[in-house]
């Protein structure tokens, strides 16, 4: 029984770390003004240019990107959500308004992680590509779904594995996108995926525990 005790005491701590990560305001509800946004949010949304770091965690870069109020038009998820084709940015007096947002967070080498989130499109203009870059290379790309609501926006998951102890990631639309309306994201989330092997050990002593129970039972008198 001590054996069963172990396996289970050892593989529940292991499933556990690994759903752990450094990964923070995935729904882009922590919002402070700073110098490089257009400060509050209002009439549904805000600005943030490049280099804005109002949203917690995150960077915004190219040109400018909008953080969309829950409820108003075109936004998704459960908090706010991003419109990664932002409003003109007067600081740079640029008619087109790609944008990128990047999070850095601690990764475990060789450690599988799942990077998920919901994928709309604000309506009008076409769709438009999203990119998913880690450490800058690009792991996968999607367009954005015009839904309108939450319901109606897909979740996406790409997958990649940590190269560092730090790991980059970044969402960013087409250099080229023009028009007013992009992809938005919104409820993004990373998770560490646990190998087979804590799978294994877990299920493993699972079932040694449920043999055991069931010899015990076969052996006590009725």
């Amino acid at each position: 029984m001590r054996k069963i005790i172990f396996a289970i005491a050892l593989a529940v701590p292991l499933f556990a770390s690994a759903q752990v990560t450094a990964f923070q305001n995935g729904n882009f509800a922590n919002y402070t003004p700073d110098a490089l946004s257009s400060g509050p949010i209002t009439g549904n949304y805000a600005t943030l240019y490049t280099g804005s770091t109002a949203l917690s965690g995150w960077t915004v870069g190219l040109s400018s990107v909008d953080v969309v109020s829950n409820g108003a038009y075109g936004a998704i998820g459960s908090g706010n959500s991003i419109d990664m084709l932002g409003s003109p940015n007067p600081l740079s007096g640029s008619s087109n308004q790609p944008g990128s947002i990047s999070q850095t967070f601690a990764t475990t080498v060789g450690q599988s992680y799942a990077v998920s989130f919901q994928l709309g499109q604000n309506p009008g203009y076409g769709s438009k590509s999203l990119y998913v870059q880690i450490n800058g290379q690009e792991v996968g790309s999607a367009t954005g779904y015009i839904g309108g609501n939450s319901a109606n926006a897909p979740t996406i998951t790409t997958n990649f594995t940590a190269s560092s102890a730090a790991t980059t990631l970044t969402f960013a639309t087409s250099a080229n996108a023009t028009g007013l309306s992009g992809p938005v994201i919104a409820n993004v989330s990373v998770s560490a995926v646990p190998e087979p092997e804590t799978y294994a050990m877990l299920l493993g002593g699972i079932g040694l525990i449920g043999a055991t129970l069931k010899r015990r039972r076969k052996s006590t008198p009725a």
